[in-house]
């Protein structure tokens, strides 16, 4: 059986692969080389093809797998937001961090390492199983939106991603949607006749005084987080693009904040003869998780027998469960300690990477116990 010295070394050793989304071909031939003469089989499906990348999901099922049976999915992504290449480790009192210059990279090697080490250790054999390394995570969820599971029978996906302690996990999540609002103005000499121009910018200002931003609620939150335009200081602008995001618990609560935003540059336009096109692109999907649904209730069993609290989150930053919820499979997003994602001082206690490894292990036991009777 493996130890917790042999886990955290599997956890440095993949932190520094470099893998930023659509460049995770480097961790996958990792992956591969260290499951090499192991009883599993290793496919590659086409989503790094379709969008633009050096590799495609990563799923790995053992020799005994039974396409005909229900299987159970473990799922962790290996992408991570910034190049982690040449980055040092530190390792100080049971907390890893990097040297300061870069993130550690914990979001999502921690889930990859704890994932890849039950694989490694060949004696956990749970009735059938499919372990998952998507790719493009970071930028959209999109690996796991081009997942095909080919028809298998998925009862429950667990997914290792959040960036909160172990025991906690994601019982329901908000959904997010992404707005462009393009106004056009109308060009004009700034100093010759400015009152023959009109201001795209001074709309989008105005428009913006109509719109809360900030966290509105604790499930909805609303950000404007860019905006640029005009072409010169001596012409009126003719144009102005702002972009941001709505997050809330359900689609009818973002669309309704969207209408909000939407009027608001609409109201704007209309009062000063600019025109508007508003935008809306869907990210993610929310889900609330049944408490009393067998999903949950092993899940919160593996925590327990891991020996942590259980800890069910309210929670508004998206993963691969979001979209696997939303395409009908019964996912969650279970907390591995990986703190402060994407910042040059995340880090994650030794300690936290062992207790996210035993609820992985324990889920595998688990299943093992209950066989394939029950229904997620």
């Amino acid at each position: 059986m493996t130890n917790n010295e042999t886990l955290i070394q599997l956890f440095i050793e993949l932190a520094g692969i470099p893998g930023k989304s659509l460049n995770e071909a480097a961790l996958a031939a990792h992956i591969r080389r260290r499951l090499d003469g192991l009883p599993f089989t290793v496919e590659t499906d086409d989503a790094g093809r379709a969008l633009g990348g050096n590799t495609g999901n990563l799923l790995i099922k053992p020799a005994h797998f039974d396409p005909a049976k229900p299987v159970r999915v473990y799922m962790a992504h290996m992408d991570t937001v910034r190049d982690t290449t040449g980055i040092g480790i530190l390792r100080d009192k049971g907390k890893i961090t990097s040297d300061g210059t870069s993130q550690l990279g914990a979001d999502n090697r921690a889930g990859v390492a704890v994932l890849l080490q039950l694989l490694l250790d060949v004696t956990l054999s749970p009735p059938n199983y499919m372990v998952v390394f998507t790719i493009a995570e970071e930028i959209g969820l999109k690996g796991a939106e081009l997942l095909d599971f080919g028809g298998l029978d998925v009862e429950a996906v667990f997914v290792f991603d959040s960036s909160r302690r172990p025991g906690a996990y994601i019982r329901t999540c908000a959904g997010k949607f992404r707005f462009e609002a393009r106004i056009k103005g109308r060009a004009a000499h700034s100093a010759v006749a400015p009152q023959e121009g009109i201001s795209a910018i001074m709309v989008a200002a105005e428009a913006l005084q109509g719109v809360t931003i900030g966290k509105l609620d604790e499930m909805t939150t609303i950000n404007v987080g860019t905006i640029h335009g005009g072409e010169a200081n001596n012409i009126v602008a003719p144009l102005c693009v702002a972009t941001g995001e709505v997050r809330s618990e359900t689609m009818d609560a973002v669309a309704t904040h969207l209408d909000r935003i939407e009027t608001a540059f609409a109201t704007a336009c209309e009062r000063h003869g600019a025109s508007l096109e508003f935008i809306r692109t869907k990210d993610f999907a929310p889900f609330d998780l049944d408490p009393d649904s067998l999903l949950v209730r092993t899940l919160e069993e593996a925590i327990h027998r891991a020996g942590a609290a259980v800890d069910p989150l309210r929670y508004s930053g998206g993963s691969d469960a979001n979209v696997l919820n939303e395409r009908g499979y019964a996912a969650v997003n279970i907390g591995i300690g990986a703190q402060k994602p994407h910042a040059d001082d995340e880090f994650i206690l030794e300690e936290d990477l062992v207790t996210a490894w035993r609820i992985a292990q324990n889920l595998m036991i688990m299943h093992s116990e209950q066989g394939q009777s029950n229904r997620f």
